[in-house]
């Protein structure tokens, strides 16, 4: 694994992997501190299913060959399977043709760009862009429960919070910092390519929670144990690739 990288930059890449989980498992622990035995039970869920899933990514984009393109094909096809079954549950509320068609097509260019992204970016740099995106996730996240007071968009997502958002945009520049030799260039470029996967990330998260929520739904699918979803899990991935593949370029 990380083959490609030097010994340097993968024992960075370590290092920075389980620096991650380590801080990640630190502030869920300062989050549940106090709640009742079932939401810690959902919370340590969750944290487990996410370090399963970053370290499966990660593992998938540091291999040789066609692992990390399989990877993105077996999302894309679960995440169409998610969105015909939100839609075969709201075939009878009315839905005027474009709640169907326009997901479709909004999908389907992202899911696109994302695979070009796959096959056309070296190694480094999907390790970079998904290395942000991961802190961004969780941090996000983290942010929100510890701090969060003012909700960011509370007719889409109502425990999404600005302070959430600030703290996850903040430690994915600091992560792009870090990782920055992955991206090339220089820490400026890095820092610019954070921003710009944390705002790609933050829009990609409120565009899959609005369409779920005009749906009338909690969850795309309980296929991955405590995270809403495929589409839910991968939405900040799916709509940074494509920009990347872009920026990159």
């Amino acid at each position: 694994m990380f083959s490609g990288l030097t010994p340097i930059l993968a024992m960075r890449l370590v290092i920075f992997i389980e620096a991650m989980v380590l801080v990640g498992a630190a502030g869920m622990a300062a989050t549940l501190r106090r709640a009742d035995r079932e939401k810690r039970r959902k919370g340590w869920t969750k944290f487990v299913s996410y370090f399963l899933i970053v370290h499966t990514v990660f593992a998938c984009a540091g291999a040789p060959g066609p692992w990390f393109p399989g990877l993105v094909i077996l999302i894309i096809i679960v995440g169409m399977a998610e969105i015909a079954r939100l839609q075969c549950k709201r075939r009878k509320a009315g839905w005027k043709w474009r709640m169907i068609v326009i997901p479709w097509a909004v999908f389907g260019l992202l899911a696109a760009g994302t695979f070009l992204f796959a096959v056309r970016q070296p190694m480094s740099r999907i390790i970079f862009t998904y290395g942000v995106v991961a802190v961004l996730d969780a941090f996000s996240q983290l942010s929100g429960q510890l701090v969060g007071r003012r909700p960011l968009a509370p007719r889409i997502s109502p425990s999404k919070t600005v302070e959430g958002a600030i703290g996850g945009t903040f430690c994915a520049l600091a992560a792009s910092l870090v990782l920055w030799p992955l991206a090339g260039h220089s820490p400026w470029f890095a820092a610019g390519c954070g921003m710009i996967i944390a705002l790609c990330g933050i829009g990609g998260d409120l565009l899959s929670s609005w369409y779920k929520r005009l749906a009338g739904v909690k969850d795309y699918s309980g296929w991955l144990p405590g995270q809403g979803g495929v589409i839910d899990r991968f939405n900040s991935l799916i709509c940074a690739a494509p920009v990347m593949l872009f920026v990159f370029r």
